[in-house]
């Protein structure tokens, strides 16, 4: 199910597709979870990485349509680290667009575990 609040963007499809939820916190930040359900699964049994991946650009093109809501937005570029698996629970990515005045922005993402573990970091860069 897909959360609205007043200012967070409306989600891709896809994010629907996986049950994802989208919030903007009080700290203006938008907040993107996801359940570990089967389908998103690797072989292993552990969240797939490009399941993460696109978790963590989704956050950070969200973060930067509420500041710029106007207008397309692409992803230039991400670098994403990982650092531990998703083995239950759910992944929650915390987005904040470090840099968005210019044409070329740029948004931190950090995605945690359900024990608040950083799971993964990404750098993400976008063309407004």
């Amino acid at each position: 199910m897909v959360e609205h609040m007043a200012s967070a963007p409306k989600p891709v499809p896809f994010l629907e597709t996986i049950d994802a939820r989208v919030a903007l916190s009080k700290a203006g930040k938008i907040r993107i979870s996801c359940p570990l359900a089967e389908d998103v699964r690797n072989y292993v049994g552990n969240m797939h990485g490009g399941v993460i991946a696109a978790i963590a650009e989704a956050a950070a093109r969200a973060a930067l349509r509420c500041a710029h809501p106007k207008g397309k937005q692409s992803t230039i570029e991400m670098k994403l680290n990982y650092f531990r698996p998703i083995v239950k629970g759910e992944i929650t990515a915390v987005a904040d667009l470090i840099s968005g005045e210019s044409t070329i922005c740029v948004a931190n993402v950090e995605l945690f575990d359900s024990a608040k573990n950083l799971a993964a970091a990404a750098i993400v860069t976008m063309q407004r």
